[in-house]
């Protein structure tokens, strides 16, 4: 299970959102204290801190996980998308060595591809935009390895015709990684049990607050503000193209400007 659910919630909504809910549940809780405020002894007010403390304690453990995953998510994505640059700038290096016309036609597919890869990083939030960029990518694909079984053929003992078809083959395995890592995000479980422990821990703050008859509402402003902000910094981080903490497209915008002015330098000679 995945937390597709929250991907598409703009990041300031759900952060609006999420503060209102803490502070809604530590305003519940107040009021359930102060009704129950005559039932209560001190002693039941030194376990209902305890568990407090405890329940606020399991979520810095489960923040802790959850910020692991994602920003172990997020720089695989990051790390992914500069080898899959490094892996086309390789490929389009070597595809200078085929025999022609195959060099020249080589060369202009993994132009294309730049293009499309930009395409499938940047539109990787939108669906439609999406799958047009995949199955462009799986036609250049099988398009780049007709043309490298043809130059092969033409001469199975190339050194450089290998070493071309080797970085082609790596280069097309970065798209089936890249694929992955875009549909590979932090399990709606651990964020919707960080909800669940942030308002149970702002109920209790709350229901404490109440049996004591001492309102803290900046305290429990601060800790509104702290719960929520984590979770959305999680959140964020698992939104390759949307919200604060984004992966940047550089190494591919610099291939494609280096491969556009080769081409530009090559047609003026």
């Amino acid at each position: 299970m995945t937390a597709d659910w929250l991907y598409d919630v703009d990041i300031w909504i759900l952060g609006v959102g999420s503060i209102a809910a803490f502070l809604a549940c530590a305003e519940a809780g107040q009021w359930i204290g102060a009704r129950f405020r005559s039932q209560e002894t001190d002693r039941a007010l030194t376990v209902i801190t305890a568990t407090q403390a405890a329940t606020l304690g399991l979520f810095a453990i489960l923040i802790g996980f959850s910020f692991s995953t994602a920003m172990t998510l997020h720089e695989q994505r990051r790390a992914l998308l500069l080898d899959e640059a490094n892996a086309i700038g390789t490929t389009d290096l070597r595809a200078q060595m085929l025999p022609q016309p195959y060099a020249a036609d080589a060369r202009r597919l993994l132009r294309d591809y730049v293009g499309v890869r930009l395409s499938f990083h940047r539109d990787s939030d939108d669906d439609a935009k999406f799958a047009q960029a995949i199955e462009a990518s799986t036609k250049l694909h099988d398009e780049l390895w007709r043309q490298a079984s043809a130059a092969s053929a033409l001469e199975p003992l190339s050194v450089p015709t290998g070493l071309y078809v080797q970085s082609l083959n790596e280069m097309i395995d970065l798209h089936a990684k890249n694929l992955d890592a875009l549909r590979t995000r932090v399990p709606a479980s651990s964020i919707l049990m960080l909800y669940a422990i942030g308002l149970a821990g702002l109920g209790l703050i709350g229901y404490e607050s109440g049996l004591s008859s001492v309102r803290r509402s900046f305290p429990t402003m601060i800790a509104a503000l702290l719960l929520a902000g984590v979770i959305l910094v999680v959140v964020d981080l698992d939104r390759p193209r949307r919200g604060l903490i984004v992966v940047g497209m550089q190494p591919l915008v610099d291939l494609e400007a280096s491969m556009g002015a080769e081409k530009a330098a090559s047609d003026t000679q």
